[in-house]
C-alpha cells in the first residue's frame, strides 16, 4: 500500500459516522496510500457496510467516481504500467502471434470415452456450460482424494466455469471438455482456496459494473450491483462458517 506497488487510481469511500472505523482513521489510511492518483470521498452515513446496506445512497457516488475515471481514460489520461510489467514486444503482438504450434494433447475420442466410463452425457457435444449434480458427483468420485471432501455444489459450479478451457473457445481449447481433466482444474483452484469461485464471481460482477458504466447503461449497473451485493453476502457467509468451524 505504501511501497508504490499500486499502479491504478484509488478511490476511498468512507462513511462520516462509521461506528467501527472512524472517519479520522480512514483519512489516516488514505494518507498512507501511494498511488498514481487517489481520491477520498466522504459519504454522510452512520453505517459501516455502506456498499451492502446503503446501496441507494452509495451507488450514485460510486458511479460518478468510475465515470470520472473512464472519462479521463478516453481523454488519454492513462496510468503507466509498473516497471518491468510490460512485454518487450508489446501485449498485442505477443497475444496475436504465438511462437509455437501447440499439439492437441486430448482427443475428442478420449473425452468421449471418459464420459462413457463415467456414465454421463457426451460433454464434447455440450452447447452450454451446464453441469448436472449427478455428473459432478461422479467426477468427484472418479478423482477421489481431496475432491471428495469438497461440497458437490461448489464442485459443480467450478466444472461449469472451467468448461471455458474446453470446446467453448476453439482457439483456447485445452481439454476438449474431458470431464476428469476439467475436474482436476477445479480441484487445483479449490486447493488454493475453497471460496475461489465465489471470489471469482465477485470480481467478474465488479468488471460487469464497470463495463455497464462505460456504456452508460444505468439499468444494467443497478442489476449487476444487486447481484454483486448477493455474491458478496454469500462469500461473507462462507468465510464466517469456516471461521466458526476453525
Amino acid at each position: 500500500m505504501t511501497d508504490g506497488s499500486i499502479s491504478c487510481p484509488v478511490v476511498v469511500l468512507a462513511a462520516t459516522g462509521d461506528p467501527l472505523f472512524p472517519i479520522d482513521d480512514a483519512r489516516r489510511l488514505y494518507d498512507r496510500i501511494s498511488a498514481p492518483s487517489k481520491r477520498f470521498v466522504e459519504i454522510d452515513l452512520g453505517r459501516h457496510l455502506i456498499l451492502n446496506e446503503c446501496v441507494p445512497q452509495v451507488l450514485p457516488r460510486v458511479a460518478a467516481e468510475i465515470i470520472t475515471l473512464t472519462e479521463h481514460r478516453r481523454e488519454g489520461v492513462v496510468v503507466a504500467p509498473a516497471p518491468g510489467n510490460a512485454h518487450p514486444h508489446g501485449a498485442r503482438r505477443w497475444l496475436s502471434e504465438p511462437s509455437m504450434e501447440l499439439p492437441r494433447y486430448v482427443s475428442l475420442d478420449e473425452a468421449r470415452t471418459a464420459c462413457d466410463g463415467l456414465h454421463i452425457r457426451d460433454w464434447t457435444q455440450l452447447r452450454e456450460a451446464v453441469v448436472d449434480v449427478d455428473e459432478a458427483e461422479k467426477i468427484q468420485r472418479e478423482i477421489g482424494a481431496e475432491a471428495a471432501e469438497i461440497s458437490t455444489e461448489d464442485f459443480r459450479q467450478g466444472l461449469e466455469i472451467e468448461l471455458e478451457h474446453g470446446r467453448m473457445f476453439p482457439d483456447a481449447n485445452v481439454t476438449n471438455n474431458h470431464p476428469v481433466l476439467t475436474g482436476l482444474i477445479v480441484l487445483a483452484h479449490l486447493k488454493e482456496m475453497l471460496d475461489y469461485y465465489d471470489r471469482l464471481e465477485v470480481a467478474e460482477l465488479e468488471g460487469d459494473i464497470l463495463k455497464a458504466l462505460e456504456q452508460g447503461d444505468n439499468g444494467k449497473v443497478a442489476q449487476k450491483y444487486t447481484s454483486l451485493v448477493r455474491a458478496r453476502a454469500r462469500l461473507a457467509a462462507k468465510e464466517l462458517a469456516r471461521a466458526t468451524q476453525d
